[in-house]
């Protein structure tokens, strides 16, 4: 499994993908916290918090996880290099595993830059008192989290088709399903949170007070486990065409 990792994490490099992911995420989230004027600027806001970077980067993510994760399978059934992986002495639990950790290892190098960002807030602000580590800290688990929650999406998505086009729109889809769609549902058939406690944006609103829940914690995990599940099923079935 390590070395089905390294050489996921090494296809990256020669592909640029990986550098031009984290250029970007960072350069666009760099531009809407700090330098653009708007409602995401800090510098123009009155307080001295990351709010609004916590707001922007989950949409970010949104798009750019699928747009990395989309080839994660699709790549290999449509050049039939799938048929030699799936031989290796290896389970199928254990290629999705890899996969997974592959591109989550992307996601956590495109977010641990901005913690930079903290520092600035410390710079910038009038009493390091007024800043909420507690709230900075939960976010940021969050965050990771959620990532890796659309990395398990994308990975599914992948799993069902050859075209990576495809792949993309079906991950950039569930992505938003699963992130916005049960708060709308719920605001719209008034569910007292039941339904809201389905979609992954109230359980990352949870870990912004700076408290980390068990139960939220749980939901995260069991939620990417079944992603991860119903795509070692899926290529499973490769083996039978």
């Amino acid at each position: 499994m390590k070395t089905l990792i390294v050489k996921e994490i090494k296809s990256f490099y020669k592909s640029r993908i990986a550098n031009l992911f984290v250029l970007l995420f960072l350069i666009i989230n760099s531009l809407f916290i700090w330098i653009i004027r708007g409602d995401l600027n800090i510098l123009t806001s009155n307080y001295s918090s990351l709010s609004n970077f916590f707001f922007l980067a989950p949409i970010l993510l949104i798009i750019f996880v699928p747009a990395i994760a989309m080839r994660s399978f699709s790549h290999e059934t449509s050049n039939k290099t799938i048929n030699i992986l799936l031989t290796k002495p290896i389970t199928y639990s254990s290629i999705v595993f890899s996969k997974f950790i592959s591109y989550s290892f992307l996601v956590i190098l495109s977010i641990l830059p901005t913690i930079i960002y903290v520092f600035s807030i410390f710079y910038i602000a009038e009493s390091s008192q007024s800043i909420d580590i507690g709230e900075i800290f939960g976010s940021y688990i969050g965050l990771f989290l959620v990532g890796l929650a659309f990395v398990s999406i994308s990975i599914y998505c992948s799993s069902i088709t050859e075209k990576q086009i495809i792949s993309f729109i079906l991950s950039l889809a569930l992505n938003l399903i699963f992130f916005y769609s049960f708060d709308y549902l719920d605001n719209l058939f008034d569910s007292q949170f039941f339904l809201k406690k389905i979609g992954l944006s109230y359980h990352y609103k949870s870990f912004s007070n700076g408290i980390i829940y068990i139960s939220d914690l749980l939901y995260i995990i069991s939620f990417i486990m079944f992603f991860l599940i119903i795509t070692s099923n899926k290529i499973s079935t490769y083996v039978k065409k």
